[in-house]
């Protein structure tokens, strides 16, 4: 499945250092921008206690596990993105009024557990008219986990939005793949479309931009840029009148060149296998150089702009910590 996640233009830096490390952060309940979330009618407590009394039994365990689950909402992660990147106030509330970009997600690698172990379940919102109320009907797990986490008013409909709720509120890594395209607003500067253009050029990234749909009111995108990694030859397929994007003299061989760039295809099950063999910690995500045939430099990051350097020798399948005077020539990622 895909999802969308629309970003304003006046957080790129930041946005664009979480996309290059293959990051996402979830954060709390109390930090969405609906003021309602969260909010819902039950019957659980009063039948329990109805219960106690007729039956003459002790339901404390039931009463404190049911707050258990209510208190659950205060720790818990929660990325939300859309079924769509042609729904206009979505550009318009969240894109900077179309100066902003869309990213395509593949949802089901993005929340893969990836090098890391962590907890993540997948809702469709609903969209109610009135509150929600849990029952004893709704005693199944997804259904009261549904009606606490992914019920919202009506109003926000058009969202059409789909949540990944986590176990804990902090950044996530992702397996670089799971990173589909971007879509830029009909508005967003040349400036900002080369540079991040620019930033992800060793990802397999498709660009497109969004445009109306003459005699309508409809949205519709049109790719304009396409990344493909370990190609020398990138392709551009611009409509005509057009400026072209100006991008950086590539490499000959972007394999043997001074860039970081994430793994590519069977790179991905080598480099891990070996990772988690040997043990390494804290190696949540990570970018390569390749140094010979065999040889890569990896660096690791285990706290935002903090990284930590290894080289890697597929060979004799064996990793180890770069020295002292290999780190220090080295550039860190972007």
């Amino acid at each position: 499945m895909k999802a969308y996640k629309f970003r304003c233009i006046e957080n790129l830096k930041r946005d664009l250092n979480s996309l290059i490390k293959s990051q996402i952060y979830a954060p709390k309940f109390i930090d969405l921008n609906d003021p309602f979330e969260g909010i819902f009618n039950e019957q659980i407590t009063n039948l329990v206690k109805l219960i106690e009394q007729s039956h003459s039994v002790d339901s404390s365990a039931v009463i404190k596990n049911w707050e258990d689950i209510i208190c659950f909402k205060s720790i818990l992660g929660i990325y939300s993105l859309s079924l769509t990147y042609s729904e206009e106030l979505l550009w318009a509330h969240y894109a900077s009024s179309y100066n902003g970009y869309c990213i395509e997600y593949d949802i089901d690698l993005l929340k893969n557990n990836y090098l890391t172990s962590k907890t993540v379940n997948e809702f469709l919102v609903d969209y109610q008219p009135k509150l929600s109320t849990i029952t004893y009907h709704d005693i199944e797990p997804e259904n009261v986990l549904n009606k606490l986490y992914a019920t919202k008013s009506i109003k926000w409909k058009c969202e059409k939005e789909i949540r990944l709720i986590y176990d804990t509120s902090s950044v996530k890594n992702y397996h670089p793949s799971a990173l589909l395209s971007i879509c830029f607003g009909m508005k967003l500067s040349k400036k900002h479309r080369q540079l991040i253009i620019k930033s992800l050029i060793n990802r397999n990234v498709i660009f497109y931009e969004i445009y109306r749909e003459p005699n309508s009111y409809k949205l519709e995108r049109r790719e304009i840029y396409k990344n493909t990694v370990g190609e020398n030859k990138r392709y551009l397929s611009f409509l005509k009148k057009r400026e072209p994007i100006i991008l950086p003299e590539l490499e000959k061989d972007i394999f043997l060149s001074q860039y970081w760039r994430s793994p590519v295809d069977e790179e991905h099950a080598v480099f891990n296998k070996i990772i988690l063999k040997t043990n390494i910690s804290g190696c949540g995500g990570y970018r390569v150089r390749r140094m010979s045939p065999t040889k890569y430099l990896i660096a690791c990051f285990s706290e935002v702009d903090k990284w930590v350097y290894y080289i890697l020798d597929k060979q004799l399948k064996k990793i180890s910590k770069a020295n002292k005077d290999i780190v220090e020539s080295l550039t860190p990622p972007e």
